[in-house]
C-alpha cells in the first residue's frame, strides 16, 4: 500500500505503454515498483545527518516528511502521505498529447502541519507549495531505454506547445515551502543520477504582498465607490421626495446612469444608422470568441494532438478568421468620423474645431485605460489561484509593469514587442488615424469627389506595403495560431498602422457617400438588390472559409497567396459592409435590416468598448483560474466562449456604471455643452451614444 503511495515515482516514468511491447511495460512496472524508492527516498534513507549535501530547512522537511512515511502513528503517516498524494499522476494519453498532469493543487497549498524533525528531534512546521517539474521526453525514455523511437514517434506524431525547447512530461508536484523551485530540481535531477529536471510555476497559500500601486489603486477605487455612493443617495432621494436637482451632481449616479444604459429607443431614428447596433455587438461577439480560442489553446489540455486535426476544420476557420471583426471596427470609425465630421463642417461653413476632437477623444480614452491599467497592475492579482494562475497573471501583468507609458501615449502598436493591455493596439492604430481624419474630412468638403482618387491610391500604397512585408520575410502562412511564424507577422502587419489603414479610408469614403444620398429618395431593382445581396453573402463566405485548403496537412501556399488573403480579405470585407450597412440604411435589407437594427442591440452596442478593454483580462483571469486539464472539442470551446461572454459582459456594464457614463458626464460639465440643468422631473431624457468608441 505505502508502496502505491510514493507516486514520486511516476515523474520518472513519464512515458506511453502504448508505444512499448510487453517487456517494455513489464520494466515500467518493475520501476515504478522499486526504482522510486532508490531514486527519491533512497537518496535521503541512504544519507545520515552528516552525509546531507547542506542542512538547511528544506532539507530537514524533505527527509522528514520521506521517513515519515515509515510512521506507525496514523497522523504522522498521513500528514507525509498527503505531500505525495497531491501530486500530478502518470497522464493517460501521453502518445494523444496529455503532457502535463496538474495534480491536486489547492490539496497541495492548504497543507500545513507540525510535526516532529527527523534530523533535529525538533518540532517544524511543514507548509505546502505547488510546482510543476518537467521532463524532456527524450530523458525520460533514457530511464527506460537507451533510444530515441519513442521521442522521434511522439515529434511525429502531436503539435506540441513547443519544439524549442523539446517537448516534456510534466506534473505537479508538492513540497515544503521552505524549498525553492532551485531546490527542488537540484535534489530531484541528483536523485535521477543527473537527469535533467526542471520546476517551476511555484506558488502557495499566501496572500499577495501589498506594493505601493494597490494604495494607489485602493485610493482611486475608493474614491470613485464614495461618489458613487453619494451620487445614487443624492439621485434616490431627490427623487422619492420629488425635489428640484442639480444635474450635475448625478454623474455617478447608478440609477442614472443605469437608465442611460439601458434604454432603449424603439422608435427609429431617421437620422441615425440603426443597423451599425447590430453590427457593432455582433462584431464585438465575434471579438471575444476568437480570443477565446486564443486562451483555450494556452490551458493543459488532453488531447493536444487533436488540435492539429481541428485546424483542418471549417469550425476551426470561424475562430481563427475572428481576427476580421477587427476590420469591421475600423470600417464604422472612419464612416462615423466621415458621417459626424461632414455633418459638422456643413454646418459650421467649413469649420471644424480640431483641437476640441482632440480633447474631446483623450478625455473619453485615457481615464479608462488608466482604469484598467490599474486594475490589472494590481487589484486582478487578488482575482485568481491555481496551477497556472502565475504565468497568466506575469504575462499580463508584467508588460504593464514595463511599458505602461506607450499605451498612454497610442504607440504600443509600433513598439509591439511587449504590449500592455494587448487588445489596446486597436486604440493605438485608431487614435493615429484620428489624428490626420480632420485633413480628410476638410478636404473632402471642399473638393469632394475630386478628392477620392487620393483616397483609393492611400488605400492602394497599404495594400503595397503588405504584400512587400510578406515577400521580404517570406510569410507563407494564411491563417496562423501560436506559432513563431504568426508572431512576426502580426508585429509586422497586424498591429502597424500603414498596413491597416485602407478599410478605415473605406469607412470614409462610404460615409461621404452616404452624405452625398442624405435625403434622396434611393431606387433599387429588385433584381440588382438580390445580385448585391449574393455577392455580398459570398464576399462573407469567401473571407471566413477562404484559407480551408490552406489549412489542410500537405498544403503550401505562398507569400504572394497569404499577402493576398490578408491584403485583399479587408478590402473585400469593407465591400460587404459598405452594402449591407447602404441596403438596410435605405430600406432594402428585409429581414436583415430588421436584424441589425433591432432595439435589443442598443444596449450591447454601448457596452462594445467597455466590452473590448476589459475581455482580454477577463480570459486571463478565467483560465488562470483553471485547476485540471481540458479536452479539447467545439462543444467546449464554446462552453468557454460563453464563460468568457457572460464575465465580460458583468465586467464592462460594471465599467460603464462606474468609470464611463460618469466620465462622459464630467467632460459634458467641464466643457460646457450648456450649463447644468435643474429639474424635477421624474423621468428624465435617457441618451447616450458612444460614436467614435470600438
Amino acid at each position: 500500500m505505502k508502496s502505491l503511495i510514493l507516486v514520486l515515482s511516476v515523474f520518472l516514468l513519464q512515458t506511453s505503454a502504448n508505444s512499448f511491447n510487453k517487456s517494455d511495460v513489464l520494466d515500467l512496472r518493475r520501476l515504478s515498483e522499486g526504482f522510486f524508492k532508490e531514486a527519491f527516498t533512497g537518496y535521503f534513507k541512504r544519507m545520515s545527518k552528516e552525509d546531507l549535501p547542506t542542512l538547511d530547512k528544506c532539507t530537514e522537511q524533505l527527509y522528514t516528511i520521506v521517513d515519515n512515511l515509515e510512521s506507525e502513528d496514523p497522523l504522522t503517516f498521513y500528514h507525509s502521505f498527503e505531500v505525495f498524494d497531491s501530486w500530478g499522476k502518470l497522464p493517460s494519453g501521453i502518445t494523444y498529447g496529455h503532457l502535463l498532469d496538474l495534480g491536486n493543487y489547492q490539496q497541495c497549498i492548504h497543507i500545513d502541519f507540525t510535526t516532529l524533525s527527523t534530523l533535529t528531534r525538533k518540532e517544524t512546521n511543514v507548509v505546502g507549495k505547488y510546482c510543476q517539474a518537467k521532463v524532456p521526453i527524450e530523458e525520460i525514455v533514457k530511464l527506460v531505454r537507451p533510444q530515441i523511437a519513442f521521442s522521434e514517434y511522439f515529434r511525429g506524431h502531436v503539435d506540441g506547445p513547443a519544439k524549442d525547447p523539446p517537448i516534456g512530461v510534466g506534473i505537479g508536484i508538492c513540497m515544503p515551502k521552505e524549498c525553492d523551485s532551485k531546490k527542488m530540481a537540484f535534489i530531484l535531477t541528483e536523485a535521477l543520477n543527473g537527469t535533467k529536471v526542471t520546476v517551476s510555476n511555484c506558488s502557495t497559500n499566501d496572500k499577495p504582498d501589498y506594493e505601493a500601486i494597490d494604495y494607489v489603486a485602493f485610493s482611486v477605487f475608493g474614491l470613485i465607490g464614495l461618489l458613487l455612493i453619494v451620487s445614487t443617495f443624492y439621485d434616490w432621494y431627490t427623487e422619492r421626495l420629488n425635489l428640484q436637482r442639480n444635474e450635475s451632481y448625478l454623474a455617478f449616479s447608478l440609477i442614472h446612469n443605469g437608465q442611460k444604459l439601458f434604454a432603449i429607443n424603439v422608435k427609429p431614428n431617421a437620422n441615425s444608422i440603426n443597423c451599425l447596433h447590430g453590427i457593432r455587438s455582433l462584431s464585438m461577439v465575434w471579438v471575444i470568441f476568437g480570443h477565446t480560442l486564443l486562451w483555450y489553446l494556452l490551458i493543459p489540455m488532453m488531447n493536444l494532438r487533436k488540435v492539429d486535426d481541428w485546424k483542418q476544420t471549417a469550425m476551426a476557420l470561424v475562430f481563427e478568421t475572428g481576427i476580421i471583426s477587427v476590420d469591421t471596427f475600423f470600417f464604422l470609425s472612419g464612416l462615423l468620423i466621415s458621417w459626424m465630421g461632414l455633418k459638422e463642417l456643413e454646418k459650421n461653413n467649413g469649420r471644424i474645431n480640431v483641437v476640441m476632437m482632440y480633447v474631446h477623444r483623450l478625455f473619453r480614452l485615457v481615464p479608462m485605460i488608466g482604469i484598467v491599467i490599474l486594475f490589472v497592475l494590481s487589484i486582478m492579482k487578488f482575482c485568481g489561484s491555481g496551477p497556472n494562475w502565475p504565468i497568466f497573471l506575469l504575462t499580463h501583468k508584467y508588460p504593464c509593469e514595463k511599458t505602461w507609458w506607450r499605451t498612454f501615449l497610442f504607440i504600443q502598436n509600433y513598439e509591439n514587442d511587449m504590449m500592455c493591455i494587448p487588445q489596446t493596439w486597436y486604440l493605438a492604430v485608431d487614435m493615429q488615424l484620428f489624428i490626420i481624419s480632420p485633413v480628410i474630412l476638410v478636404c473632402l468638403y471642399k473638393w469632394g469627389k475630386k478628392f477620392v482618387p487620393v483616397i483609393v491610391l492611400a488605400g492602394a500604397l497599404s495594400i503595397g506595403c503588405v504584400y512587400g512585408i510578406y515577400i521580404k520575410n517570406n510569410f507563407r502562412q494564411v491563417i496562423a495560431v501560436n506559432d513563431k511564424e504568426n508572431s512576426d507577422r502580426m508585429a509586422k502587419t497586424y498591429y502597424v498602422t500603414h498596413t491597416r489603414y485602407t478599410i478605415w479610408l473605406m469607412g470614409i469614403l462610404f460615409g461621404y457617400i452616404l452624405t452625398q444620398f442624405k435625403n434622396k429618395e434611393v431606387k433599387i431593382p429588385l433584381v440588382y438588390n438580390l445580385i448585391a445581396w449574393a455577392a455580398t453573402f459570398t464576399v462573407i463566405f469567401s473571407v471566413v472559409f477562404g484559407p480551408y485548403n490552406s489549412q489542410q496537412v500537405g498544403y503550401e501556399s505562398s507569400a504572394a497567396e497569404a499577402a493576398s488573403y490578408d491584403a485583399f480579405t479587408r478590402v473585400a470585407w469593407g465591400v460587404a459592409l459598405s452594402w449591407i450597412i447602404f441596403a438596410c440604411h435605405h430600406g432594402y435589407g428585409g429581414i436583415i435590416n430588421g436584424f441589425l437594427s433591432n432595439p435589443i442591440w442598443q444596449v450591447m452596442s454601448r457596452l462594445s468598448f467597455c466590452m473590448y478593454m476589459t475581455h482580454f483580462t477577463m480570459q486571463v483571469i478565467i483560465y488562470g483560474n483553471f485547476q485540471t486539464s481540458v479536452y479539447f472539442s467545439n462543444f467546449d470551446a464554446m462552453g468557454k466562449f460563453w464563460i468568457s461572454f457572460g464575465f465580460t459582459l458583468m465586467a464592462s456594464i460594471i465599467l460603464v456604471l462606474t468609470c464611463e457614463a460618469p466620465i462622459i458626464a464630467l467632460e459634458k460639465m467641464i466643457f460646457s455643452r450648456g450649463k447644468p440643468k435643474k429639474t424635477s422631473e421624474k423621468t428624465m431624457k435617457v441618451e447616450i451614444e458612444y460614436p467614435e468608441k470600438v
